[in-house]
């Protein structure tokens, strides 16, 4: 288990940490790159942002929905991007640079999927999707039509009062999900469970080695009263299968288990304290079930991220659990989310940046500290910064209808609402509705729970018949369909598709063409020059956020003139405008966060 994403932060610190004498050159690219993509930058996130999503299609017909459903993107919930061609390295990112060429070829089978499934579910009216715009994530009224989209009245969602006096929301129809939201959450229903049994048929020796701490000799140490003052034990490897970061890591201490324990009890701790004492209505038992779920579910999604690259998102299958363990309570939904899905991006992280101070040779017990302290860092400035960000930006924050139904004057890499409808739009659901919507057999959404059951059948077939045709193995082996069900909704979850074309490209161009026919190169810079495309990206993002969009205040707010290329009041690649399909009508109370 290699971590790629920690390739590029890894080659960036051996590149700055040696003799410069030994890596001038490198050094070289490395700041010329981010130099080159800081300026450019300034183009697609303040100029000219029709360079954010580039479509001829679009251009050579402006008044055509039907085009801004398949090629438009540039736009938060536009459309699918369908060959379109996306320039704002915010959205193309570094990660096709140190994706493995698997996980690439897996995504994009994926996306094409994507591609298909939406244009079908949307055209084939499934769950009356043509009643709703194409890409959202609000809640629709079943008064919505396609000419009139009407959201649904959420006003007493996360009322307290609403939730402790039963029958204040029995007067609420049952909401609808845009049909392509629903298609998202089936997709990822569907990667969730076939992950964990891809893994295990796959890679049951690796996943395995997690769960000896359960034979009863080594459970027997464990649960002593002294416990905590043992060392984790050494596990010795065939040495064929040693590798030589590990040799190196050999001669330092590991953290003893009782780090880990005190951690994890002061988390709990301070948890069921927050609980309480934040009103937040999450009793005691929903509140361990989430964090042991996250303690089963971590070693699956870990070793995906660490033998693939991709970190998936097990969100929808918190809420929809926390929907039947906790029904009719939307903010009790939301928390339990937030402590089940949240301690496993924790636990990941972690042990990401262990494997960090392999590759870089540090200490695990150093390691350990610099991450305790900059979480606890980080945690103050995160607090402090979304504290400035929902006061000054509350107008927008606020705004029900997020970019999916109305135009707006500021870039897709401004402000945004659609995370927070999101999961706004999950909590209500699975929270508030979640039994009568999701339910089986013949609830509204039952597909979704039933995608759950059918992804543990999803691996099945390509093992079985690289058990049935062993001489072809490597073939069978090589389609991760986890992968492919994760991407084949992953366009209901971007802020721009119009880069995902440009995304692919550039991946298979570095990990097929430069790794076969340029290998020196590709060892030499690829990684680092990874790494300085996202600081110079997020560079830009930062001053263009501060000093252009009013991250500073409002007072720092500069609009960009309105020109050819920015096209204030549409979408930025000019695609028609959805006010061409259906008119959004506002709700009273439609917008209560």
């Amino acid at each position: 288990m290699f971590w790629p994403v920690l390739l590029p932060v890894s080659s960036l610190l051996e590149t700055l940490h040696k003799d410069a004498t030994q890596t001038r050159c490198k050094r070289r690219v490395m700041y010329w790159t981010l130099a080159v993509v800081l300026l450019w930058q300034f183009l697609p996130e303040y100029i000219m942002p029709i360079l954010t999503g580039f479509s001829i299609f679009c251009l050579a017909n402006q008044s055509n929905t039907v085009f801004t459903t398949v090629f438009g993107g540039s736009n938060t919930n536009e459309g699918l991007g369908f060959l379109s061609l996306g320039l704002d390295w915010k959205f193309i990112t570094s990660q096709p640079l140190w994706l493995p060429l698997q996980t690439l070829t897996n995504s994009f089978i994926g996306y094409l999927i994507c591609i298909a499934l939406f244009a079908g579910v949307y055209y084939g009216n499934v769950w009356r999707a043509k009643d709703f715009p194409f890409m959202s994530h609000l809640l629709y009224s079943e008064k919505s039509t396609s000419s009139d989209f009407i959201p649904h009245r959420q006003n007493k969602t996360f009322d307290l009062q609403a939730m402790l006096e039963p029958g204040v929301t029995d007067g609420l129809h049952l909401p609808f999900f845009a049909g392509t939201f629903a298609a998202s959450l089936l997709t990822n229903s569907l990667y969730i469970t076939s992950t964990i049994v891809h893994l295990l048929l796959w890679n049951w020796c690796d996943i395995r080695k997690v769960w000896e701490f359960m034979h009863p000799q080594k459970l027997h140490k464990l649960i002593t009263l002294t416990f905590w003052t043992s060392n984790p034990e050494v596990v010795e490897h065939n040495e064929v299968d040693h590798n030589p970061h590990y040799q190196f890591m050999r001669a330092y201490e590991e953290c003893p288990n009782w780090w880990y324990a005190a951690v994890c009890t002061i988390s709990v701790v301070i948890g069921l304290i927050c609980i309480y004492t934040a009103e937040t209505t999450l009793p005691w038992y929903g509140f361990f079930i989430s964090i042991l779920l996250a303690g089963l579910l971590s070693p699956f999604f870990g070793a995906q991220a660490a033998l693939t690259g991709y970190q998936g998102s097990v969100q929808s299958l918190m809420h929809l659990l926390g929907g039947f363990i906790h029904p009719g309570n939307p903010t009790a939904n939301l928390y339990f989310t937030l402590f089940g899905h949240a301690s496993i991006t924790q636990a990941l992280s972690m042990a990401q940046n262990l494997k960090l101070g392999q590759y870089t040779k540090l200490p695990p017990r150093v390691t350990f500290t610099s991450q305790l302290v900059g979480t606890l860092i980080g945690s103050i400035i995160s607090y402090a910064a979304m504290a400035t960000i929902v006061n000054d930006q509350r107008t927008i924050l606020l705004n029900p209808h997020d970019s999916a139904t109305t135009t707006t004057t500021t870039p897709p890499t401004a402000w945004s609402a659609a995370k927070i409808s999101q999961l706004h739009t999950q909590a209500t659901t699975f929270g508030l509705h979640g039994r009568s919507l999701f339910s089986l057999p013949s609830s509204r959404y039952a597909a979704i729970p039933v995608s759950l059951l059918l992804g543990l059948a999803l691996p099945l077939p390509t093992f079985l018949l690289s058990r049935a045709f062993p001489s072809h193995r490597s073939a069978y082996a090589y389609l991760n369909t986890p992968l492919v069900a994760a991407s084949a909704g992953v366009l209901a979850a971007l802020p721009s598709t119009s880069a995902a074309a440009t995304y692919f490209a550039l991946g298979f161009a570095s990990q097929f063409w430069l790794r076969r026919y340029r290998p020196a190169w590709f060892v030499r810079y690829n990684y680092l020059v990874a790494a300085a495309v996202d600081a110079g990206a997020q560079a830009c993002a930062v001053v263009v956020m501060g000093v252009f969009r009013g991250g500073l205040g409002s007072w720092a707010e500069v609009a960009m003139p309105a020109w050819w290329g920015n096209n204030v009041g549409g979408n930025f690649d000019r695609c028609a405008s959805v006010e061409g399909v259906g008119v959004v009508r506002d709700v009273a109370g439609s917008g209560s966060l």
